[in-house]
């Protein structure tokens, strides 16, 4: 029996097939017509799935199978059933409103963006220096946590994965392969491996003892050890290293993120949080490696909305299309106007191309350089992400988040 009130159905192909295969969504159809068509109930895992939430304008009886999820749920014939299975269904798959198909199409331009720019060794390279080329462990692994948390199934990125793992060296990874391994990096591939524990049990282990050995008695996280980096021709002088050497905001936020993934080093990441928590006490949250202190503070206080509303209040206009997103993805329900005017401004400041202008500035602090907020004593110049995939891929996570929950 074929459904004869369809008003409209659609098969959806999201991107390449590698990543998100295809969805099927269907407007206005009764129960029975459902039954008829379809006949399964599905269970929507909005952490697994892009269109489901940005579908335009579903409406009630709408019934929507996303294929990248992965989970079907037995054939039902029962009408009751089928309206029950519905009515669990997250109201973010319930739209209302052409804004949401907006969200949807930046979303799609931004992950087709993000695609088009990976290697074909499977790898992400940006933030390129004619003193140290490219990044390329530690921006491949961030912008496929970012793809992730967007709704990109890890079996997708299981090459990336591989190249990660074999450029894994002395426990850990680095800005790239010239670069000595440092923990910021090491933190980011191993949130990434997370995905894939059974398959790189030894890898992960011993990328989380290299990342462990760079936590300080105070909690926090330094970025390198200086006995490993004075292995580097560069430093084997005399020169100081007890900038680089010192734990810092910035790596002991990633440390965190990455130790949430494992639970047997629960008692390091509460230790880490209570450095954490110090700083904010003591109003000392800086920014070691990027030229901006924003996203350090708004990671150090998220959980704490009306600081966050405090901070962005002495922001002005021109902030960049990367902090905006950092604000937007610290503010809660309490905050719908702001966010909604935040997420409008990034979704009609995307390029063409799917991308945003880059707005993540890396600095580069003489090694020796313990405040580089206070102290301008600088190794190397600025650099931005020229090629915009961290930028691009930042923005497009924090709109993901932010769709599913409207």
């Amino acid at each position: 029996m074929k459904p004869t009130n369809v008003i409209k159905w659609k098969i959806v192909h999201t991107l390449k097939p590698r990543w998100f295969e295809y969805g099927v969504y269907i407007h206005s159809l009764p129960f029975n017509a459902m039954s008829a068509y379809a006949g399964y109930v599905f269970t929507h895992d909005l952490y697994t799935t892009i269109v489901a939430a940005f579908a335009p304008q579903i409406t009630e009886y709408c019934f929507f199978r996303m294929i990248e999820s992965g989970i079907i749920g037995p054939k039902v014939n029962d009408e009751n059933v089928l309206k029950k299975e519905f009515n669990k269904t997250p109201k973010a798959l319930l739209l209302k409103s052409r804004f949401k198909d907006k969200l949807y199409d930046s979303l799609y331009k931004a992950i087709t963006f993000i695609e088009n720019q990976q290697q074909k060794d499977g790898s992400w390279r940006d933030f390129y220096s004619k003193y140290h080329g490219q990044s390329v462990d530690w921006v491949t692994a961030y912008v496929s946590n970012r793809l992730i948390e967007t709704g990109v199934a890890p079996r997708h990125l299981k090459k990336t994965a591989k190249f990660l793992v074999n450029r894994q060296k002395n426990g850990g990874w680095g800005y790239n392969e010239i670069a000595q391994q440092d923990a910021d990096s090491t933190a980011n591939v191993l949130e990434f491996l997370s995905n894939y524990k059974n398959a790189y049990k030894n890898e992960i282990n011993d990328g989380l003892q290299f990342l462990l050995s760079h936590q300080t008695e105070n909690g926090g996280f330094k970025t390198y050890i200086e006995n490993n980096l004075r292995k580097s021709e560069r430093f084997s002088g005399e020169i100081s290293l007890d900038g680089w050497c010192s734990e810092c905001i910035d790596v002991t936020i990633n440390a965190i993120n990455t130790l949430d993934k494992f639970e047997e080093y629960d008692l390091s990441k509460v230790k880490a949080e209570k450095y954490l928590e110090d700083k904010v006490k003591e109003n000392d949250i800086h920014s070691y490696w990027w030229e901006s202190d924003i996203p350090m503070k708004i990671g150090a206080i998220k959980s704490d909305t009306g600081k966050i509303i405090e901070l962005y209040e002495m922001q002005d206009n021109n902030m960049s299309h990367y902090i905006r997103a950092m604000f937007l993805s610290a503010l809660d329900d309490s905050n719908i106007k702001l966010r909604k005017n935040l997420a409008e401004k990034l979704i009609y400041s995307q390029r063409q191309d799917g991308s945003w202008e880059s707005g993540a500035i890396l600095r580069f602090p003489h090694p020796s350089n313990e405040e580089p907020w206070n102290n301008d004593l600088m190794w190397r110049d600025p650099g931005k992400d020229q090629n915009r995939i961290y930028t691009t891929a930042t923005i497009m996570a924090t709109l993901s988040l932010y769709g599913r929950y409207l």
